[in-house]
């Protein structure tokens, strides 16, 4: 990796320049001292307040480089309380137990699956829930063709629960029944992480307002971190030309129909970090590292 210096409050890492990459992703790196803080050095974890460019960094980090031990599906799960009104502090706090509850009852109900969910505001001012859920291909076959039916509704039960039947706040019965759980086949990994580009950029920053924690897992101890897979020879103007090249992919936007969170195409999320076909980036890799020669 590199010469590394270690302090009294950390290390400083001297990353070489290279390209490392997933099943899913890309992330290309650049040289230079990056501070990794010691256990001693980091500072105590306060009140989460907002959605920090930190956070949105850690989260599509998490979807690029979890996933289940075994061969899995993934599908999109929306939560959505029934209240109406003036949004408080209370209400957080409020929606904060019933989140609790939830995951309680759904980690007992799963115990095999897990998740990476997102807390966020509606434009009615509530906050409710977008989760992406990885679930063991061995359950779907074992519920059989009635499977996405029947986790929809073992979910709302949950959530019902959750919620509860007589804390509706205004709201009807009736409209949580019908839009209180939404559950949405995921056909690509790409339609996953385009989900997680639209909800994770400064515009959706602006707009938040929740007090709380603004992501997490759902039974992470299910989630096995895959190793990046490594492309070597691409240092110097190798590396620009590739750079280059994936700049210009991502620049466009596709429209796609059937999309569960959302139809915008936005491969780039910050600096270095690309959501594109492995394929398709060890193409672009091997012709810039062909064309330097």
């Amino acid at each position: 990796m590199g010469t590394t210096i270690v302090s009294n409050h950390g290390s400083f890492v001297n990353l070489s320049e290279g390209v490392e990459m997933w099943q899913y992703g890309v992330k290309v790196k650049s040289g230079g001292l990056h501070f990794i803080p010691s256990a001693e050095g980091r500072k105590k974890r306060g009140e989460v307040t907002s959605f920090s460019s930190a956070a949105r960094r850690r989260m599509r980090q998490a979807l690029l480089v979890n996933d289940l031990r075994v061969p899995s599906y993934r599908f999109g799960i929306t939560l959505t309380v029934p209240w109406h009104g003036e949004r408080t502090n209370a209400i957080d706090a409020d929606f904060r137990q019933v989140w609790n509850r939830f995951t309680v009852s759904f980690k007992r109900k799963y115990p095999k699956w897990a998740g990476i969910f997102r807390v966020e505001l509606q434009q009615r001012g509530m906050p409710h829930v977008h989760a992406v859920v990885f679930c063991p291909e061995t359950d779907a076959v074992f519920r059989g063709v009635t499977f996405w039916q029947t986790v929809h509704d073992e979910v709302f039960a949950l959530w019902l629960r959750a919620v509860g039947a007589d804390n509706m706040r205004g709201g009807s019965l009736e409209a949580f029944v019908k839009h209180g759980v939404s559950v949405d086949y995921i056909r690509s990994h790409g339609a996953m992480l385009r989900y997680i580009c639209d909800h994770a950029t400064k515009a959706k920053q602006a707009q938040l307002g929740y007090q709380g924690k603004q992501w997490g897992y759902l039974n992470r101890k299910n989630f096995v971190e895959l190793p990046p897979i490594k492309f070597e020879g691409l240092q110097g103007r190798a590396l620009v030309l590739f750079n280059r090249q994936l700049q210009r992919l991502c620049r466009f936007r596709v429209k796609c129909d059937g999309v569960p969170f959302g139809c915008k195409l936005s491969h780039r999320v910050r600096r270095g970090t690309y959501y594109v076909n492995l394929a398709t980036a060890r193409r672009i890799a091997t012709w810039a590292r062909d064309f330097n020669i």
